[in-house]
């Protein structure tokens, strides 16, 4: 629910909504780190498909938002990080395949 709330909410809502998120991420690390890493990038990704010149500031929240979130443990964050990164490639190669065609 928070994860949704932070994507979909404006101003104070998402703000309270990624508080809340960070908050649970660090006192819960273990159980819900990494549900959160990849929730968190798949709704930002969501949102950013869509990406609307109104919303452009609720998009660079959410970006900024998934940073920090990332920065609270490096290591782990880049393990996963990689493996989005890996699916995003095969998401994006036949995209522009298609583009150049």
């Amino acid at each position: 629910i928070a994860i949704n709330l932070w994507a979909t909410g404006g101003g104070s809502v998402s703000s309270m909504a990624l508080l809340l998120i960070l908050d649970m991420a660090v006192y819960l690390k273990t159980e819900v780190y990494d549900s959160f890493l990849i929730d968190t990038y798949r709704t930002f990704m969501a949102h950013c498909k869509f990406g609307e010149p109104e919303n452009e500031k609720h998009i660079q929240f959410l970006a900024d938002s998934v940073v920090e979130l990332y920065s609270l443990d490096v290591a782990k964050s880049y393990h996963k990080a990689s493996i989005l990164m890996q699916h995003l490639s095969r998401v994006l190669r036949p995209a522009f395949k298609r583009k150049n065609k």
